[in-house]
């Protein structure tokens, strides 16, 4: 900048102090013109020249400036970035961690689940069995005054027998306490009346 200032200063030094061969050859075109150059001509060249020089001097400092500007803030800008960057791996990090660890979990979860279906089927399986087993004290319960009876979940046998209740998860011991108990006391209600 300083050298453009200096450079139109000192061209316009000569202009405005023009050396003595610029001089000399001025005054031999007016000599041989026969009439003298306007005043204004040299000061119209001096202002366009230094109209020029002022221009080229203000867009060379508008560049720097400009430059300088943008490059501090592309700088902020760059640093900006830099962090968001950062700050996205690390959520990236975080989120591809904990979203392995959820699949993890979900894997987890889902064999057990299989696993557990599993056992429901095969547990459902055994209570139907079980219950199945005292079909045949049920069976023989059937009919019998003052007895009633039903199977509580999951295979439990409730029999209740004058005002006496008992449950049984075996069926042998039920049988024993039908067969001992009930079945010698108990009159059958469908047998017939005779008439």
């Amino acid at each position: 900048m300083t050298s453009r200032s200096t450079k139109g200063r000192q061209l316009s030094t000569s202009i405005a102090k023009p050396s003595s061969a610029t001089t000399s050859s001025a005054l031999s075109e007016t000599a041989v013109s026969g009439a003298e150059a306007p005043a204004g001509a040299h000061a119209e060249d001096f202002k366009r020249e230094l109209l020029s020089s002022l221009r080229d001097d203000f867009v060379s400092m508008m560049r720097t400036e400009v430059r300088e500007v943008l490059e501090r803030e592309m700088a902020v800008v760059r640093r900006d970035i830099r962090a968001i960057r950062s700050a996205f791996e690390d959520f990236e990090s975080t989120a591809n961690t904990e979203l392995a660890t959820l699949r993890n979990t979900m894997g987890d979860a889902e064999r057990s689940l299989t696993a557990c279906s599993d056992d429901i089927e095969t547990l459902k399986r055994e209570v139907a069995k079980a219950r199945a087993a005292f079909n045949g004290v049920r069976q023989q319960l059937r009919g019998l005054e003052g007895v009633r009876f039903g199977i509580a979940h999951p295979a439990r046998l409730r029999i209740t027998y004058n005002g006496t209740k008992k449950s049984f998860l075996n069926p042998e011991e039920a049988q024993a306490y039908v067969t001992q108990t009930i079945t010698p006391h108990a009159a059958r209600t469908d047998r017939q009346m005779p008439s």
